[in-house]
């Protein structure tokens, strides 16, 4: 299949450009024949230099300056500042953290100086020019690692780059040439790490961002730009042909299109350039179907119980932006007006969540009890000791991560107001969720309390779904018991099943279990240490 009329013709110069051309001063001299990396640098920088000292000083609205960024070796990486001057305290401006493109191998943290300050000057925007590592010195994927460090250092230390420099606000990626390149590789890397940085956008200029060997079959007919552009591509091939071994490094992967979590990017293709293509593919599989896909009907919640962190939005779309307004817990980290925000309160699906936090939490009571009752009535009393609990501790193992999976993608499936208010103070729940989960949880403990007594007949334990004999255990060191046991479970749940970190690790299939297993494990070590305790309290809604 031939590349379509408007791929063709997307390469088609300006008269003018061409008029430009031909002019008999604009015919370069032929390149030579031994073009090197240091050379080519060396050449770069005085001709940026000199294009620099005409630019002159910014001008009085502007103000610029170094900083230093650590990085993961333990060395510091240099970038510069654009910034306003006209800001007044309580400001808060967004940031674009940027890349300078050169083949990965020129270039420094000035490039670009005249386009960057009408930029932040207009678009009262706060620039970080990062002096990234070059090739050869520093093969791939140093350039990438050190914006990586730089992106998450910035988030975390905001004010330490301009005192109104808010990531909330807005934190931008973006580059040219090589450096839309690395930039795009920042955003995914920082994306797999579960990192908390929260990139709300890229701008990709002119990037050479696939390369032929990894383009899918399905878009080779319309890759055509390496071959079109071959003789008027920007830099010339026998240039270009010197930054490819200097960048190469033993760390190779195979190459995929993801199209899951993709942050928000605008980018600029260049129509005489080679790599106008490259931009071009990368761009579509986040426009267009690719591969099976399924609607699911899941509510984002990012105090979703079960490593399911791969389950939240990241904001930047009109969609997530809608959503966000309803449910701000639908992303992590909300900010503390976000959090405090009780408008969510009138969202409908949060009520029918809430309601299923109630008759999960009112069925998993009866589920356990019965099965773990160590009474008199059994024969020996000493089934106190380890036969019941025992029988309780593997109930709650299958039932908690049967609960999980079958109300997770609805509630979060919490089914106990410690894991709920754990979330709030995690900033993974927001306020009028934990209002109506904690009331529906203590509603249906109440009603599985009184549904147990009814089925069963009688008054055998004392608390709520818990087995307790106070001839031979007080209750105020039961209290106890329940206290550490309870805060324990805490921190076992929270590490296998809401630690973002973990979620590639355990995911979404193994997380249940493992909450479930520690559930489990808890409910038969806190009775087992306590003669006469049941156990599986662990609950206030109980």
């Amino acid at each position: 299949m031939a590349p379509s009329s408007e791929i063709l013709a997307s390469a088609q110069p300006d008269p003018e450009f061409l008029e430009a051309c031909a002019l008999p001063h604009q015919n370069p001299p032929p390149l030579p024949t031994n073009v090197d990396i240091p050379t080519l640098r060396a050449t770069s920088n005085k001709h940026k230099n000199e294009a620099r000292d005409a630019l002159g000083d910014p001008p009085p609205s502007l103000t610029e300056r170094d900083i230093e960024i650590p990085v993961r070796d333990g060395s510091t990486i240099l970038a510069y500042v654009y910034s306003p001057s006209d800001v007044v305290p309580g400001d808060e401006l967004p940031i674009f953290l940027f890349f300078h493109g050169g083949g990965f191998c020129l270039g420094t943290r000035h490039d670009d100086m005249e386009s960057n300050r009408i930029l932040a000057l207009k678009a009262g925007i706060i620039i970080v020019c990062l002096d990234y590592r070059l090739a050869p010195e520093h093969p791939f994927p140093q350039a990438i690692h050190d914006g990586v460090d730089a992106l998450q250092w910035i988030a975390q230390n905001a004010t330490q780059v301009h005192p109104s420099a808010s990531p909330s606000v807005g934190l931008i990626i973006g580059g040219t040439s090589a450096g839309a390149n690395i930039a795009n590789g920042v955003v995914y890397l920082n994306r797999d790490l579960g990192s908390p940085a929260k990139v709300t956008g890229q701008f990709l200029g002119v990037g050479p961002l696939l390369p032929p060997p990894f383009v899918p079959e399905k878009y080779k007919d319309d890759y055509v730009s390496h071959e079109q552009n071959k003789d008027v591509t920007i830099p010339p091939e026998e240039v270009a042909r010197a930054f490819v071994v200097p960048i190469l490094s033993a760390l190779v992967s195979d190459c995929h299109i993801i199209t899951v979590r993709l942050i928000v990017a605008i980018m600029a293709v260049t129509n005489r350039r080679k790599a106008r293509d490259s931009g071009d593919v990368e761009a579509r599989p986040s426009s267009e179907p690719s591969g099976p896909h399924y609607r699911s009907n899941s509510q984002p919640f990012a105090g979703r119980l079960g490593a399911n962190q791969a389950y939240v939005v990241e904001g930047g779309t009109s969609e997530d932006d809608h959503l966000l307004h309803h449910a701000p817990d639908a992303t992590p980290h909300m900010s503390f007006w976000e959090l405090m925000d009780m408008s969510p309160i009138k969202n409908l699906d949060l009520w029918k969540a809430a309601l299923i936090e109630g008759i999960g939490t009112k069925l998993h009571q009866p589920a356990y009890t019965a099965p773990a009752a160590p009474t008199q009535r059994f024969g020996s009393f000493d089934n106190a000791a380890f036969l019941g609990p025992l029988i309780g501790g593997i109930t709650n193992l299958i039932f908690i991560t049967l609960f999980i999976t079958s109300f997770g993608a609805i509630s979060g499936a919490h089914f106990n107001p410690l894991i709920t208010f754990a979330t709030f103070c995690a900033r993974l729940c927001s306020l009028p969720r934990l209002i109506l989960y904690v009331a529906a949880q203590l509603g249906g403990g109440a009603l599985a309390g009184l549904l147990v007594r009814a089925s069963w007949g009688g008054r055998d334990f004392k608390v709520g779904g818990c087995w307790l004999f106070t001839d031979i255990v007080p209750p105020r060191e039961i209290f106890v018991v329940e206290l550490v046991s309870s805060t324990l479970l805490l921190f076992l749940a929270f590490g296998v099943g809401l630690d973002p970190r973990q979620a590639k690790i355990i995911g979404p299939a193994l997380g249940p279990f493992m909450v479930g297993l520690s559930v489990g494990t808890m409910s038969f070590a806190s009775a087992f240490a306590r003669y006469g305790y049941g156990g599986a309290g662990l609950n206030p809604a109980r």
